[in-house]
């Protein structure tokens, strides 16, 4: 079981590109695994309530404790399988129901630019076509446990490619959400359009389709972005802010 925990603690070292700008101090993961990252000295194993082969978010405070977390399980079938949990590893009240469906990069967490209590939860649609979702989460609900206040808000109505990423903007205050449609099913429509949404004070605001980079046809895929916008990787993007 331990050397389990290693070799999964290892793969999500290598494909986690962001996990400071989303204080990722604890990960939540996988069948009951959680990692503490809080001693400098090495990570320390613990327990959550997740269970799960797909996505998986968490995020903490400044100070490193965990806030909340969530998941998506196609196991339990429907597009509305995602958990949003507590501290308490306590499904969050109004943490039920959330937008996702097992796939493993469909779900990414976002402070409120404009309020440090709140947060963004983003979901895409790669089997089922809700598009992209999101949902909030105000901790000043349920007695500092957290609340989820708006559920499953619709952005986009299509398929879209397994790789939705958020990306800190350069001001150092507001975020980008960036994610790519799927051609599938439909044979024969590869694409290279990308869709992408300003996080700010004012609110969400939707940018300028871009199209970059080769074709694709699969709906699976990684992004991954640097901060001068002149590399990239597997899915080819590059934005700048």
């Amino acid at each position: 079981m331990f050397l389990r925990l290693v070799i999964v603690s290892l793969i999500i070292l290598l494909s986690c590109n962001f996990l400071q700008a989303q204080r990722g101090n604890i990960w939540c993961f996988g069948d009951s695994a959680a990692l503490d990252f809080n001693n400098l000295s090495g990570s320390v194993a613990t327990n959550s309530s997740v269970v799960s082969r797909g996505s998986c978010v968490s995020i903490a405070d400044t100070s490193g404790d965990l806030l909340f977390y969530g998941n998506a399980d196609g196991n339990s079938g429907g597009f509305f399988s995602g958990l949003i949990w507590n501290r308490n590893h306590d499904v969050m009240m109004g943490g039920d129901s959330v937008a996702g469906s097992g796939w493993y990069q469909e779900m990414v967490i976002v402070p409120n630019p404009s309020d440090d209590s709140s947060y963004y939860v983003f979901s895409i649609g790669v089997t089922f076509q809700f598009g992209l979702m999101y949902s909030i989460v105000d901790m000043r609900g349920d007695g500092g446990l957290g609340a989820v206040t708006q559920k499953n808000v619709q952005l986009l109505n299509f398929l879209m490619v397994d790789c939705i990423l958020a990306v800190k903007h350069g001001n150092g205050r507001d975020w980008w959400i960036i994610v790519r449609k799927s051609p599938v099913p439909f044979p024969g429509n590869d694409n290279n359009s990308w869709y992408s949404y300003l996080i700010s004070p004012t609110g969400i605001t939707v940018m300028p389709t871009q199209n970059v980079g080769t074709l694709n046809g699969t709906n699976t895929g990684r992004l991954s972005i640097n901060s001068v916008g002149n590399k990239n990787r597997i899915c080819e993007c590059n934005f700048v802010d």
